[in-house]
């Protein structure tokens, strides 16, 4: 992780921020925020606790750990999630690994492999989702290169981690006659990081996991989908739920992409670009997005906050850790 990839995803936020700033009306802004019902948030916050809560159980699955350890992963998640609000670069996809194999004894390699897979769920799911609001809207609603980077980017990483599932062990020999070609420690971690693959990916093996992880997901979808219609409710808007799904869609794109830190930027110019579809203009919709990032905001703190008490961690300094070390480079040690 370098310092510059950082500062280039603040210059890209912060630039999209100010070029919305510049063009928006104030008054349509402020009126936007005077029409907001307070007793929805209510709601939007179950919903919210629900979301993390299946992630985290998703990705205790995946990593074929006992439910006993549900609290790490829970813990460790939203610290993840804290993180990558207030660090660049989703650091936080780095220190919940870290986390994980500190306090729950998971071995690094199985902690990295298992939150590669986890991420490769939400690629999964952003296809899918992606499918569905361009049979609503065509393809014009993000354009053919967007439409071709994100179908192409993590239609890759989905294609790659099925062809690992069904074929992955029979390429044992070439990983150790690889392996044999490296210094002997290097050689340990290419064959530690393969096994640890491995065994993640025999939880795609066994059909109640797979089940799991499918209701899981659909799960997920719901309550994040939800999040925002009650969001939107929250406005006093009255649009369709594929309105919610669009919104959503956007938001999970956009986080994929290099952002300041709590994707200051990129989290209105995905709102703004989704609502606009259902005829809410650029100001109203910038409030919109305001309104949800501060929620999102004081979910990830409220959440992430506690798990780091909980811990008695130093989040400044586990992230100055990894920021030098460059991320948990040593994935295959156990």
């Amino acid at each position: 992780m370098k310092r510059w990839m950082a500062g280039f995803g603040l210059l890209i936020g912060l630039g999209i921020l100010s070029v919305m700033l510049w063009r928006l009306d104030w008054h349509v802004f402020a009126e936007a925020f005077r029409q907001v019902r307070l007793p929805w948030l209510a709601v939007a916050i179950s919903l919210a606790l629900m979301g993390q809560a299946l992630r985290a159980l998703r990705w205790n699955i995946v990593s074929g750990r006992s439910l006993s350890q549900y609290s790490h992963f829970w813990r460790c998640a939203v610290i993840g999630q804290f993180c990558n609000f207030i660090y660049p670069l989703r650091a936080g996809d780095i220190l919940r690994i870290m986390s994980l194999r500190k306090f729950a004894n998971v071995p690094l390699g199985l902690a990295a492999s298992s939150a590669v897979v986890d991420r490769v769920n939400d690629g999964f799911l952003l296809i899918v989702c992606l499918l569905v609001v361009l049979s609503l809207h065509g393809a014009d609603v993000i354009g053919v290169a967007g439409i071709a980077g994100i179908i192409g980017g993590f239609g890759l990483m989905v294609l790659g981690a099925t062809v690992f599932v069904v074929w992955g062990g029979r390429a044992r020999g070439m990983v150790e006659r690889i392996g044999a070609k490296f210094p002997p420690r290097w050689a340990g971690r290419i064959g530690g990081s393969y096994e640890n693959m491995l065994e993640v990916s025999g939880a795609f093996r066994r059909p109640w996991r797979v089940v799991g992880m499918v209701v899981v997901n659909i799960l997920i979808v719901a309550a994040d989908v939800g999040i925002v219609a009650v969001m939107l409710l929250t406005m006093g808007w009255e649009l369709p739920l594929e309105a919610a799904l669009t919104t959503i869609v956007f938001l999970w794109a956009g986080s994929a992409l290099p952002s300041a830190p709590g994707f200051i930027g990129i989290f209105q110019i995905a709102c703004v670009l989704a609502l606009g579809l259902y005829g809410i203009d650029g100001s109203s919709a910038f409030a919109f997005s305001v309104l949800l990032h501060l929620f999102s905001l004081f979910s990830a703190v409220a959440q992430g906050g506690a798990a780091t008490l909980s811990y008695g961690i130093n989040l400044r300094r586990e992230y100055s850790r990894t920021l030098a070390q460059g991320g948990p480079a040593k994935v295959g040690e156990t």
